[in-house]
Formats: structure tokens, C-alpha cells, sequence
């Protein structure tokens, strides 16, 4: 596999697509242990850059490439130890990066054009797939490396200052950003690729500084306060991680997963040294 170099300019300007997959309709699938999910995730001949999973995890979207001019995103379903390609939208054909929703019927994704992230929606209706709809013309949005929280909630990298995550609201097919997280932002790093957990207990994400190591990884910020508004702790490195995007939590949030570039991660949440999430009180619904 080419190696790819670990330079943000190479993650965060390089446009990618999506190319067709074979029909295939969701299986009824088997659970499966979480240390098989990199594997399955992962190829020999190509590179990984995001990924993302509907709630029940039996399904998802990610997308690969082989040289990072161009991505190839794909739907599947997984049944054991099966990865199952699932029929895109053509609207995929060529995007910068995208995410699934919760529940499998929306796909926030993100277009280059004229070196701007402009967003984009798909929404699945009767078996089908939408037209794309502009979000990012009505709203003044740019942006890209998605995590939604709930159907309506989304955490995402915007591209002010160096880069910074926001909080936005989709409804009615509105974007609105309602959060800047600037307890998270720093003014030389870039920040991006978030993931929350159920509850909004923490936060982990992506920065990078150029030519400052201790600011290139993951970081964790844990939720300060009770309700949908978190205070948010100052970010932590998680130091037990190489430098890599798309933190993701699966089964129960036992087991981390990531791209480190190459190929899909993963270990037990155990091994990260985390401070243990408190019970569940939010709605996601």
C-alpha cells in the first residue's frame, strides 16, 4: 500500500470521491466481536479515510483511495464477518468526505469546489436516495469530517482560523451552526474529525500543529456540566494513540477505532486510560 504522509495539507486539501458499488439490500447480520471490525474495515490495496456507522452498527459508510486525488465511498451492511456493499447515490461519485446518520436515512457529505468544503444532504425516503440539497448556499456553511450526534445534531470541522469544530443543528434541511466549542479550538492548531458520545460525557478529536508534536493527535475533552449544553474540560492528548482521524467508539463504547492513514485501527477503550463515562441522560432521538 503507498504510504501516505501525515501532513494535514495532504488530509484536509486533497479532494476525494466516491465511485458506484454493486446492489446489494441490508441482511438481517449477527453481531460480531469489535477487534474484527479493522479488518473488515481495511484493504491491502488501498487506503481508509473516514468511516461512520448507523446506530445499530449493522451498517455505514466510509470511504477508500489509492492515491488521495480521489476517494471511493461505499454503503455497506455487515453480517458476521461479512462486509456487504450496499447501492450508492451517484450524487457520491466525487466528494471530499461524508458520514451516515444514526439511523441509515441521511448522508451529510462535502464537495470541493473552488478550494471551498461546500455541504451537501442526501435523505433515503421509499428505498431511494434524494437529490443532493444544497445546505451550504442557504446557510453561508462550510465545512467537512462530520459526526452526527442525533439526527438533528452534527459536530464538524469549519474552516475558520486555522480550523475549528463547531455544533450545528440541521432541521428542515437547515443548517445552523448553534455552538463554536471555542474551549476546544486552539488559535495554531487545527481541529477536526470529532466524535461525542452518547451521552456527551467527552469529546475526541483530530489537531494538528505544524511542527509541534505535542499538538499533533487525538484529543479528549470530558462534558462539565449536566444538560444539552456542555462546559467543556480543557482538551487532553490522549498520549497512548498515534497520530490519526475519525475516533469512533463501537460496541457499547468498549472498543476504539480510527484511521491512522493506511488502514482502519482499532483496541479496547481499556488500554486508552479514560476516565469512565457517566450514565446516560440525554435523548438522541
Amino acid at each position: 500500500m503507498t504510504t501516505k504522509p501525515f501532513l494535514f495539507a495532504t488530509l484536509l486539501l486533497t479532494a476525494i470521491g466516491c465511485g458506484p458499488v454493486p446492489p446489494s439490500t441490508p441482511p438481517a447480520t449477527t453481531p460480531i466481536p469489535p477487534s474484527s471490525y479493522p479488518e473488515l474495515l481495511s484493504s491491502s490495496t488501498q487506503s481508509e479515510n473516514v468511516f461512520s456507522f448507523t446506530r445499530d452498527e449493522r451498517s455505514g459508510f466510509q470511504t477508500r483511495t489509492t492515491g488521495w486525488e480521489w476517494q471511493r465511498g461505499r454503503l455497506f451492511a455487515i453480517d458476521r464477518d461479512i462486509l456487504l456493499p450496499i447501492a450508492g447515490p451517484s450524487a457520491l461519485d466525487s466528494i471530499y468526505n461524508g458520514a451516515i446518520s444514526p439511523s441509515g436515512d441521511r448522508l451529510i457529505y462535502c464537495v470541493k469546489v473552488a478550494g471551498e468544503d461546500r455541504i451537501y444532504l442526501l435523505e433515503k425516503g421509499g428505498g431511494a436516495w434524494s437529490e443532493p440539497i444544497d445546505l451550504s448556499g442557504p446557510s453561508g456553511i462550510r465545512g467537512g469530517y462530520f459526526f452526527w450526534w442525533s439526527e438533528e445534531d452534527l459536530y464538524f470541522y469549519v474552516p475558520t482560523g486555522e480550523g475549528d469544530l463547531v455544533r450545528a443543528k440541521l432541521v428542515d434541511r437547515t443548517l445552523t451552526i448553534v455552538d463554536r466549542l471555542e474551549a476546544l479550538n486552539s488559535p495554531a492548531a487545527t481541529e477536526f474529525s470529532p466524535y461525542v458520545d452518547p451521552d456527551k460525557s467527552f469529546i475526541v478529536f483530530s489537531r494538528y500543529q505544524e511542527g509541534d508534536e505535542t499538538q499533533q493527535g487525538f484529543f479528549i475533552s470530558y462534558h462539565t456540566a449536566a444538560g444539552d449544553a456542555p462546559r467543556w474540560s480543557p482538551p487532553q492528548k490522549i498520549e497512548r494513540l498515534p497520530y490519526g482521524w475519525n475516533p469512533y467508539f463501537v460496541a457499547g463504547g468498549t472498543y476504539f477505532l480510527y484511521s491512522d492513514g493506511e488502514d482502519i485501527r482499532g483496541l479496547p477503550r481499556d488500554s486508552l486510560g479514560l476516565v469512565p463515562p457517566r450514565p446516560h441522560f440525554l435523548n438522541r432521538d
